[in-house]
């Protein structure tokens, strides 16, 4: 099949995997077929038939739902290990929730759904996986409601850019003020207002499509204020 050596790994860096036997893991990956996206294509859009399940094994993935007003909004990016268009499988095949775009070329492991709800069929650790994985894309949406209604876009803001590098020694990151407008539903004159005053007192450096971070507990600080 061509599948990456590094597969298994990849797919283990995502705890819905983790208590998943190696033998269940490799039945995962000849189930499955080698799926390329380059940056800016679909892997699937709004609207589409839920015919099969997909597994990132490298570059990044975007999931936009409909435009409001016009208007693009990222609510999420999957990086390797993720999972994706489980949900609409699970719901019965219908239409797909919401658009999912190559932010990065992408390398994925596509299985169609009725592959997939075999394995789940056959497999009780699978399922309980899959659905803990669910489970825990439900509550991030629901904090992420709640950051939108709640919190100043200052706050988000700087929780977010935390995010991007929590866990990672990497103080620099790929994103232009665009795409940040787009995930915290805002307007890129706002995020850019904001962004200045971070940099203003030694937070962050800004750069042509990049951000340098220089001071987390100051970024923090942002963060936690009100």
């Amino acid at each position: 099949m061509g599948v990456t050596e590094n597969a298994v790994g990849v797919l283990r860096s995502n705890g819905v995997f983790a208590a998943l036997a190696d033998d269940e893991i490799d039945d995962l990956i000849a189930a499955s077929s080698l799926h390329k996206v380059t940056a800016g294509n679909p892997v699937f859009s709004y609207g589409d038939t839920a015919d099969a399940v997909f597994f990132v094994l490298s570059g990044e993935i975007a999931i936009e739902p409909p435009p409001v007003q016009g208007k693009a909004v990222q609510v999420a990016t999957l990086k390797p290990g993720a999972i994706l268009g489980e949900i609409s499988v699970l719901d019965g095949g219908g239409a797909r929730s919401a658009s999912a775009l190559a932010a990065k070329g992408a390398t994925l492991l596509r299985m169609d759904d009725e592959t997939f709800l075999n394995l789940l069929a056959g497999s009780p650790k699978l399922s309980l996986a899959i659905i803990k994985g669910v489970i825990a894309k439900l509550r991030s949406a629901d904090r992420q409601v709640e950051d939108i209604t709640f919190q100043p876009l200052r706050a988000r803001l700087a929780s977010f850019l935390l995010k991007l590098t929590d866990g990672s020694e990497e103080t620099s990151i790929v994103i232009t003020q665009a795409a940040l407008a787009n995930r915290l539903s805002a307007t890129r004159e706002k995020v850019n207002r904001r962004l200045q005053t971070f940099q203003q007192d030694g937070a962050i450096k800004l750069r042509r499509g990049r951000i340098d971070i220089l001071d987390r507990e100051k970024l923090s600080a942002f963060a936690h204020r009100k």
